[in-house]
């Protein structure tokens, strides 16, 4: 896995010493060193006074393709960049997709731009000061370059410590200075002064191409191939994390459609509760699937086997650049783990087809602040029927929508119904008395902080449709701070992450088909379900949403934790006694110390637990609070 770091500080032109490439005749490129940059495994190339440097592990703009799976090198798809960027500069963005960090230099301008893919497969990072500019693929790696050690970032320790805040924005990392380039962005730095732009800006489509169901079905299909073979490599050895949902058994029937051969190069990889608790719908379907996926090799991971390939969680979270990564235990953290002790690089999963191609919940309500009066009853009667509700559950649905749409007295409904209710202060005095804070003003002044800037990158005008509400969660952080988790999760095991669902031109297909093709008769994801129906995944297809068995891998970190601390260690309350009140902590931390069974742990106290050891691991150099 390469790694991009350097660091410009404008002095002047740049000395430089040079290496010719091969490549063709009429396109030379040199690599070079420029004055400042601190070292790179990432080749440095330069043509026409423009280097260029970065990870790219595919790319395209409209027709034209470049992928490492290919057998392209780093080299190659650089020079392939850099060559669209001499002859569109920034237009070259409006059409492309791929995974990519890429930074340019144009050293004899002073300028850099720091570009990010769109959904932010690859990272980068920087650190901007007066008149010097520090960039990596990595946040850790900029930790040693400021005047002095960075300090923890307080409003990041109390995102992590509510959890409501993680969405906040994504640009903060939890070191004082150290920003993220934003997803589908260029960060352009000149002589001094930086400035972002966000270059995939999709919109809403004034109207919908007419097609039938069969039509967009295939079309479908055809772009979730596409999404597919553009990241994957057929030749190599690769996983895919298989829960017993829509989203990876639609990848999977497109790889078993893929090879005709039966030469099955990619391994399985699921989890799944220990023996005796085998009996949850998501269990009893991926063990029912055995009979289908005969050819696969298959690993099943359970808690104690997880517990056998992660080892200590404390020792997982202290490696980690970003504790949020820690949640990762609940889930793929294992199956990363499982794919590098077998050999395998690359490991695909289902994320996020809830967000690219789900409907929003309670999407009913958006039909009746349209004035679809019998579209919006419909929809809610057929949820509620979906999710065998009683028919008085459609009644008080109904009712309250109504009340909340013509009756004044009932405005706080309607408030709650459209999102434009502020409650900041309901929710920061609910947060202190469910978590262990220090009753401190300034900890609720970072709080109110952060709910303002929650709800400025979370789109502060509700939105009015269904497309709206669609369009404002693609842009959201949501997605690109879930990315960053699975990456950081990743890169701990030596492993990459692939998300196929999350592929532009993919996206941008699903965004233009009418909602309705989103929902069948109260089941969302309906065009994931006629795709696994039309290659007999009718089981899979027809299945209703599936308990998470994240928790029972959770409980049993956490028991394997307590069990051997069952008080907590002196220098993590050292380190908590900055934003939690330890008397409070100390309770709470010896009723989880007691608990007995999974649905009685408490999260909250072994997230913040899993914080204490981060922060022993990553001290601060000041205080802030």
């Amino acid at each position: 896995m390469s790694d991009l770091l350097g660091s410009i500080t404008h002095h002047g032109n740049a000395g430089m010493e040079r290496r010719i490439i091969n490549t063709s005749a009429s396109t030379v490129f040199s690599i070079k060193k420029p004055q400042g940059v601190i070292s790179s495994n990432s080749p440095i190339l330069e043509r026409r006074g423009i280097c260029i440097t970065g990870i790219i592990n595919w790319f395209s703009i409209k027709t034209k393709r470049y992928f490492q799976a290919q057998g392209k090198k780093t080299e190659d798809l650089l020079q392939h960049f850099l060559l669209y960027w001499l002859e569109q500069k920034c237009g070259m963005l409006k059409s492309i997709d791929g995974e990519f960090a890429v930074v340019l230099w144009a050293y004899e301008r002073e300028e850099i731009w720091m570009i990010r893919d769109i959904f932010g497969a690859e990272p980068l990072h920087y650190f901007c000061a007066q008149r010097s500019l520090a960039f990596a693929s990595r946040a850790r790696a900029l930790w040693s370059i400021p005047p002095s050690p960075p300090k923890v970032n307080d409003d990041r320790i109390l995102d992590f410590i509510v959890g409501d805040l993680e969405n906040a924005d994504q640009t903060s990392t939890f070191k004082q200075g150290i920003f993220k380039t934003p997803t589908g962005s260029v960060n352009h730095w000149r002589k001094g002064h930086l400035e972002c732009n966000q270059y995939w800006n999709p919109e809403i489509p004034k109207g919908y191409k007419s097609a039938d169901k069969q039509q967009i079905l295939d079309q479908f299909q055809t772009h979730l191939s596409h999404a597919i073979s553009k990241r994957v490599n057929p030749d190599a050895i690769g996983g895919l994390a298989l829960s017993g949902g829509l989203d990876s058994n639609a990848i999977l029937s497109c790889w078993k459609q893929a090879d005709q051969k039966g030469e099955y190069n990619h391994h399985l990889f699921s989890l799944i509760p220990e023996k005796e608790h085998q009996t949850d719908p998501e269990s009893r379907m991926l063990l029912h699937q055995r009979s289908r996926l005969k050819g696969f090799p298959y690993h099943w991971i359970t808690p104690s086997r997880a517990l056998d390939l992660i080892g200590p969680a404390e020792m997982f979270v202290r490696e980690l650049e970003d504790p949020f990564a820690v949640f990762a235990l609940s889930g793929t953290a294992s199956c990363y783990r499982e794919a590098s002790d077998n050999g395998i690089s690359s490991v695909v999963d289902g994320m996020d087809g809830d967000m690219t191609a789900g409907i929003p919940s309670m999407h009913w309500r958006f039909l009746l602040k349209q004035n679809q009066f019998i579209s919006s009853f419909a929809e809610c009667f057929q949820h509620y029927r979906y999710e065998k509700e009683t028919i008085h559950a459609v009644y008080v649905e109904i009712i309250k929508m109504l009340l909340a749409r013509f009756v004044p007295v009932f405005s706080k409904w309607k408030k709650n119904f459209i999102g434009d209710v502020d409650g900041t202060h309901e929710k920061i005095d609910s947060w202190m008395k469910e978590l262990p804070f220090r009753k401190d003003a300034s900890i609720s002044d970072h709080l109110h902080h952060r709910i303002k800037q929650l709800r400025i990158n979370h789109h502060p005008i509700p939105p009015n449709t269904i497309e709206e509400s669609i369009l404002n969660g693609l842009k959201s952080p949501m997605l690109s701070v879930a990315v960053d988790r699975y990456r950081l999760s990743a890169e701990s095991c030596n492993v990459r992450p692939i998300h196929p669902l999350l592929d532009r031109s993919l996206v941008e297909f699903l965004l233009q088909i009418p909602w309705n093709y989103r929902v069948s008769k109260g089941a969302p994801k309906a065009l994931l379900r006629q795709h696994l129906n039309k290659f007999g995944y009718n089981d899979v297809a027809n299945q209703r949403v599936l308990g998470h068995v994240g928790p029972r891998f959770t409980y049993a970190f956490m028991q394997d934790y307590f069990t051997r601390h069952e008080k907590p260690k002196a220098d993590s309350l050292d380190a908590l006694s900055k934003y939690i009140n330890i008397k409070s902590y100390l309770k709470s931390y010896q009723q989880a110390v007691n608990v007995n069974s999974f649905e009685d742990s408490d999260e909250d106290i072994w997230n913040i637990v899993m914080l204490s050891e981060w922060l022993v691991a990553n001290p601060s150099s000041g205080n802030n609070l």
